[in-house]
């Protein structure tokens, strides 16, 4: 793009090209068909402006006479011309072809209409019926004109938000890099990525996720000098370039207004939105693209340091991203080969030590690296919309297992199942459904599946997340909130939601500090509420009897086993599903007893 280029549309700002013909429709000059030739005739000479008149006949029918054909006509004294010597009225022309379209007709759809009539005609204005019935003419050069300046508006714009788009940025980029050094060193690019745009775009349909980008491309700009220039990059993802900045103290100065301002408008909010900031100074030889890039990669730190904040550039983050990018490749071929297994954790009843149900956990298999972890993998997934296949896939995978268990050891009672599920998966439209499918296909009654979800899904008091909760909660599937007191969220969704179960995190159980008063107060707040608590990572006899003496009814850790594949459990099931040895299985001197299976539905 040249420099020319570049400011012209700098320019432009102001007006967008018309998408339809209606904005472009001049009002007709109509005349009666009893009118002479000659009289149009000084019509025209009187007006040299006017390229067409409609001629209204008797019967309604509207004709379009241009002035080129009309004179055309006149220089052999054949057609108009001759009619015009004769004094004949415009009635007794000969019928010729008149295009109608209506004012929202777009714009490419009445020029391929005006391009492909009979070329006698091909020139003639456009003839428009306008909305209060009235009658307008739209030159057949403006339209085309208009056309190519639309071609070329949408070629360097985003049609949706109408903010310069990828192209536009980087050559708006590269012209300010191409100055005296000084000047360029005065440069920064900010790269915007919208905090869990996916979910919002997969739980209110594509039409809300629409309307938040339009809105987020509102308060960026909002927050900008006059002279930044922001760009929709593509999906989720707004890059902005500050130009004539101080440097990088500067730069962040402008990301953390960015972060404040989207901050404050969530405050309060029921479906508050947040965003991420990567921060890149001008510095080197770098090309537009690698300070976007650099950009980008300081964007994803902020992401993992939590979201809604942001992360200055520094060369280490480059090996981050690079490594990054080969997960994501790795991991869209993993969900195709089918590269992940499920391993098992027994929970058990504390007072007896028996196994009363088993969490599936998720593993990558992958073909060089061995296991990988799901919290190296598992954020990945998410953000690159694999999450469903993955855990549709875990979903279906425990319950034929639970099932088949089932079957094998009557003796043991009803085993259950815990699944993981993300807030992103809950608010998906049709998740009800797979569950239930999932549960009819391997013969097992809704009771058999616990789904364990974060707190993050209250955190952001996602209305069609709860939804969910409280249909599957009516079909009898049992809710457990994993990581219990990490969320930092409202007690309230605990009255407003069927919850079953609180699982206690392992950090209050095992962590460096443990946090045994906070333990005890989960454990009478979940029996206050007739909710079952289960403890995260026991590892040791001290961390048992302390959770006993506290009254916690279930828990799972190490102690007890560690995740195993599915051939681990049977020896356990063999066992009685007694997971320690006899003298292990003392009783609870105080609290609960019962199994909570056995606790009423709330």
């Amino acid at each position: 793009m040249t420099e020319a280029s570049i400011v012209e549309w700098d320019d432009l700002g102001a007006r967008l090209p018309a998408q339809s013909i209606g904005g472009l429709v001049h009002r007709a000059r109509v005349v009666e068909s009893s009118l002479a030739c000659a009289d149009l005739e000084r019509i025209f000479l009187d007006d040299p402006a006017l390229t067409s008149v409609l001629v209204d006949w008797p019967n309604g029918d509207i004709r379009l006479i241009s002035r080129a054909r009309f004179f055309s006509g006149l220089v052999g004294q054949l057609g108009y011309g001759r009619l015009l010597l004769a004094r004949r009225a415009l009635g007794h022309l000969p019928a010729v072809e008149t295009l109608v379209l209506a004012p929202d007709t777009l714009l490419g759809v009445a020029a391929g209409a005006a391009a492909t009539r009979p070329t006698e005609c091909r020139h003639d204005d456009v003839v428009v019926r306008l909305d209060d019935g009235a009658l307008g003419t739209l030159p057949v050069a403006e339209l085309f004109a208009e056309l190519a300046l639309a071609r070329s508006f949408l070629a360097l714009h985003d049609p949706l938000t109408g903010l310069p788009n990828r192209a536009f940025f980087l050559a708006r980029l590269a012209h300010a890099q191409a100055r005296e050094p000084s000047a360029a060193r005065g440069l920064a690019v900010l790269f915007v990525d919208v905090d869990d745009f996916k979910l919002v775009n997969d739980s209110r349909g594509h039409e809300s996720g629409d309307a938040l980008l339009v809105a987020v491309g509102g308060r960026l700009r909002a927050t900008l000098r006059s002279g930044d220039f922001l760009a929709r990059f593509g999906g989720d993802e707004f890059v902005i370039l500050l130009d004539g900045i101080g440097g990088e103290p500067e730069a962040a100065s402008a990301a953390m207004r960015i972060v404040q301002a989207f901050a404050a408008a969530s405050s309060g909010a029921s479906h508050g939105i947040g965003v991420s900031v990567g921060v890149a100074v001008a510095a080197g030889a770098k090309t537009a693209e690698a300070l976007v890039e650099s950009a980008d990669s300081a964007m994803y730190a902020a992401k993992r340091a939590g979201k809604g904040a942001y992360a200055l550039y520094s060369p280490e983050l480059d090996q981050r991203t690079r490594t990054l990018h080969t997960l994501r490749a790795e991991l869209r071929r993993a969900v195709e080969e089918q590269q992940f297994t499920v391993l098992y954790q027994p929970i058990v009843e504390l007072d007896c030590l028996r196994m009363v149900s088993v969490e599936a956990l998720v593993r990558w298999q992958h073909p060089l690296r061995g296991t990988v972890a799901p919290t190296e993998f598992i954020p990945v997934a998410e953000e690159m919309g694999l999450l469903e296949k993955i855990d549709g896939w875990v979903l279906v995978q425990a319950l034929r297992q639970v099932s088949a268990w089932r079957l094998a050891y009557p003796e043991l009672g009803e085993l259950t199942g815990s699944v993981n599920v993300s807030s992103l998966e809950l608010a998906r439209p049709g998740f009800l459904d797979r569950v239930l499918r999932a549960l009819a296909n391997a013969s097992l009654p809704p009771s058999a599946l616990t789904l364990e979800i974060t707190e993050r899904v209250f955190v952001k008091e996602d209305e069609a997340a709860s939804n969910t909760c409280c249909e599957l909660a009516r079909c009898g599937v049992r809710l457990a909130i994993d990581d219990f007191g990490t969320g930092f969220s409202s007690l309230a969704y605990l009255q407003r939601l069927p919850i079953d179960c609180l699982k206690i995190d392992r950090e209050f159980v095992s962590g460096p500090r443990p946090a045994d008063g906070l333990v005890e107060g989960i454990v009478a707040l979940g029996r206050g509420m007739g909710v079952a608590t289960t403890a995260e990572g026991i590892e040791t006899d001290q961390q048992l009897a302390r959770l006993r003496d506290g009254g916690c009814l279930m828990g799972q850790g190490y102690l007890f086993s560690r995740p195993v594949p599915p051939a681990g459990i049977p020896a356990l099931l063999d066992s009685g599903g007694f997971v320690l040895p006899p003298d292990a299985r003392i009783p609870l001197e105080r609290g609960f007893t019962r199994s909570p299976h056995n606790l009423p539905r709330r």
